[in-house]
């Protein structure tokens, strides 16, 4: 839906106001200007969404999972609440892991997520530490 919207609206804005509109308006000599703004935007916030619809979210690394079982009971792990608690880690009850702090689990991806801000439907991707950057400049 998202992509079809983004196709939709490079069309109407290239077919109907640089090609219609202006020209009925008498300022086709706005055309190039108003063209290149516009498509260079529009071609940015493309990649921007199909970085962060692509872009892995930053799921919980496998060498946290052999530190933990290095580290073993010297690690501190607690219950998980709404507070961050820094320096410790929380106990994720779907994946029956301990997960870094700041750390959480996305219920419509099924694993968890490093820095995970939402799920975002738009996207069809959670947004967290790897793909935050993409998610903020398609947003800009």
């Amino acid at each position: 839906v998202t992509l079809g919207v983004f196709i939709y609206e490079g069309i109407a804005y290239n077919l109907m106001f640089l090609s219609r509109v202006l020209p009925a308006l008498g300022k086709a000599d706005h055309i190039p200007f108003f063209f290149l703004l516009f498509n260079v935007i529009w071609t940015l916030a493309l990649v921007a969404y199909l970085r962060a619809f692509a872009t892995e979210p930053g799921r919980v690394p496998l060498s946290w999972h052999d530190f933990v079982k290095d580290v073993g009971p010297a690690l501190p792990v607690v219950p998980s609440t709404a507070r961050w608690a820094p320096g410790k880690a929380t106990y994720c009850r779907k994946c029956s892991i301990p997960r870094p702090e700041r750390a959480h689990h996305c219920n419509v991806s099924g694993f968890c997520v490093l820095r995970m801000d939402h799920y975002c439907p738009w996207i069809s991707n959670c947004v967290g530490l790897g793909n935050y950057k993409f998610f903020l400049q398609l947003v800009v």
